[in-house]
Parts: structure tokens; C-alpha cells; sequence
């Protein structure tokens, strides 16, 4: 593609405006960021109910987002909540207008095999377009969870998930687990149909979906988290996957090295650039490695607090 890429982004509505206090359409400035640092142009979907005018706003880009944001309507997958669980779901302030906006714009996004990445609310919309299900509140219906809504964490890793061996997902971090943030109260238990659930958290809870391998040819690209990956960004090379080729390399340099540590370090920093601080900080904290360097690590630090600081 010769220019960059145009991304479709699903709002979210706010009851009040603040120009006039009145319905208003909301999205956080990390998503179009992150878009923005990854070479693409985002574009605010249009907000309304209108199929064609959908399907021209999903024809006109080039991939689409959908983004995180209040509860889905439980009308479309439970009519028999019990009372004290349905009070824990807090629905769109537009009467359930972003639901079927969204599952329109997924109906086009399959129907013109558009790439798809849906995020938190996204994901969950997705598996309820298929078929599939959603646990309206976890502490109620999900005894065993571990704790998913750390909204103070929200740019934080609190927990592990276990990623498939061969997925894109495992792909594309160069890892079997990944450590996410977790700040929802709903979630996916089994995947719908169509997907394969190809990261689960330890408590079961399915924080990735993909097309299973015989659909995958449907669309160009899709991938369904329950995290929040716009708000790893600003980690930088801290979220670079432990296994990924270049950390390996590092790994390699690290455990070849002798007493002259301080110039092995210091071409390794050379030759890695800007993430090699974080990724030998990370290193350091695997015990093979720590046991190998032993009384070196002390003066590698001091070696490293002298380094220029990363910017996210």
C-alpha cells in the first residue's frame, strides 16, 4: 500500500456533551494514537444506524476497530438476567444505538473481508454477533475468575494469558503467554462458532479470539482481545515479547559474556539501540541469567542509569 492505511474507529456516547449537555460522541485519544504511531490514519465511524452508509464508511478504509466502552444491551443475549446481575450492566446512553451500529459495521467488515481488530467491548460484541455468549458480570457469574476490573492498572500487566502455540496472536509477540491490563466486568467463557479461543487467562477466561483455521482465509486479518492494547503503548520496548528474535539475540550476547562485561555491554546497547535498556532489564530478572552474571549486574546498572531514558 502505497499511502498510509485508513482505520475505521467505533465511538463510544457520553449522555452529555460538553458544549450543549447533550448526547456526544466519545473516544479515548490513545486509540487514534496508537493508530497514528503504527503508520495508519484513524477515522471516527459515522454515527448512526444507516446499512449504507455503514458499508460506505467500512468500503472507503481500509481495516476497522471497534473500541472498548459502556455494557451491550443484555436484550441481545439474556432476557432473563437475574435482578442482581442486570444491575451491574450499564448500557449505552443512546438506547442501544452503538450496539446496532456496531454489529452492522461487523456484518459489513465480513460481508466486504475487511481486516478486523476488536478491542474489550469490541470482542465481546463480536463473539454475541456469531452466536456465541457473554458472562454479564464475572463476580456474579464467574465465581473462579481472578480479579479482571483493575481500573487503577489500566496501563499496568496484572496477569498472565496463555497464548496458542502457532496463532497469529503467538505470532506476532513471539511468545506462548503475554502479560495484559485488565479492566472489565464482562467476558467471553467459550468462543462463538466461527472462532478459537487462542489466549485464555489462568482462570479460563478467553482473552483472544481468532478465526478458526479453516476460516481464516475469509478475511485478511482478525484478531479479537479482551485487553487493552492502546494503553500498552506507551510502554514501548517494555511489551517487547521476551522471545521475540531480537531478545533472544541479546540473551545470547548476555550469557557468552566474560569479565570484560562492561564493553560487552556496551556493544550490545550500541547494537540494539533504543530498547536495549529495557530488554537487558528484563533479562536481568530471568535467574539463569542473573546467577550467570552474578556481581556483574550491580555495576551493569550503574552502566545503565547513565544511558539516555526511553521515550514511550
Amino acid at each position: 500500500m502505497g499511502r498510509p492505511p485508513l482505520i475505521l474507529i467505533s465511538p463510544g456516547i457520553e449522555k452529555r456533551g460538553f458544549e450543549f449537555g447533550d448526547l456526544s460522541v466519545s473516544l479515548a485519544v490513545r486509540y487514534e494514537t496508537a493508530i497514528l504511531a503504527a503508520g495508519g490514519i484513524p477515522l471516527i465511524a459515522p454515527v448512526t444506524t444507516n446499512r449504507a452508509l455503514l458499508a460506505e464508511a467500512v468500503r472507503r478504509t481500509d481495516g476497522v476497530m471497534l473500541t472498548g466502552g459502556d455494557d451491550i444491551d443484555p436484550d441481545l443475549y439474556d432476557r432473563k438476567l437475574p435482578p442482581i446481575v442486570r444491575e451491574t450492566v450499564e448500557v449505552t446512553p443512546d438506547n442501544g444505538g452503538r450496539d446496532e451500529r456496531e454489529l452492522l459495521v461487523i456484518h459489513e467488515v465480513f460481508r466486504q473481508c475487511n481486516p478486523l481488530l476488536a478491542i474489550c467491548r469490541g470482542h465481546q460484541l463480536l463473539n454475541l454477533a456469531f452466536g456465541g455468549g457473554l458472562v454479564a458480570d464475572l463476580r456474579h457469574q464467574f465465581p473462579s475468575a481472578v480479579n479482571h476490573r483493575q481500573m487503577d492498572q489500566a496501563f499496568e500487566l496484572v496477569h498472565q494469558v496463555a497464548l496458542t502455540p502457532g496463532s497469529l496472536v503467538a505470532k506476532i509477540c513471539g511468545r506462548r503467554s503475554l502479560g495484559v491490563n485488565s479492566t472489565h466486568h464482562q467476558g467471553v467463557a467459550e468462543p462463538a462458532k466461527p472462532f478459537v479461543a487462542t489466549g485464555r487467562s489462568l482462570d479460563g477466561l478467553v482473552e483472544v479470539m481468532e478465526l478458526k483455521p479453516a476460516l481464516a482465509a475469509q478475511l485478511p486479518f482478525l484478531l479479537s482481545v479482551q485487553f487493552h492494547p492502546e494503553r500498552l503503548v506507551q510502554r514501548g520496548a517494555r511489551w517487547v515479547p521476551e522471545d521475540s528474535g531480537q531478545m533472544n539475540q541479546v540473551r545470547r550476547s548476555l550469557m557468552r559474556m566474560e569479565p570484560t562485561y562492561t564493553v560487552e555491554l556496551v556493544w550490545i546497547m550500541a547494537r540494539y539501540g533504543g530498547c536495549a535498556r529495557s530488554v537487558i532489564e528484563s533479562l536481568l530478572k530471568t535467574p539463569a541469567i542473573r546467577e550467570h552474571l552474578s556481581w556483574h549486574i550491580d555495576q551493569a546498572t550503574k552502566l545503565m542509569s547513565r544511558l539516555p531514558q526511553q521515550t514511550a
